[in-house]
């Protein structure tokens, strides 16, 4: 089965970026509940931060860039 997906050329660009804007994400997502949550003792929000921010983290996982070396030896889908 075929598929219209971008040029790969665009993902290193890509993958940098999203690296970042996930990880800042997480971090954000947790210093609010820190500051606005957490003090006024609201735990299903503190909670719910919690695991919201661990999926943005996640999601910064695979996105880390990676070496040239390192990306040459994956076979693309």
């Amino acid at each position: 089965m075929l598929s219209s997906t971008p040029s790969p050329i665009v993902w290193p660009k890509l993958r940098h970026t999203a690296h970042t804007r996930w990880h800042d994400t997480a971090r954000m997502t947790l210093t609010y509940a820190r500051a606005d949550h957490a003090p006024h003792g609201r735990r299903t929000e503190v909670a719910g931060a919690i695991a919201t921010a661990a999926m943005q983290a996640g999601h910064a996982v695979p996105a880390t860039p990676r070496s040239s070396s390192e990306s040459q030896r994956i076979t693309p889908l």
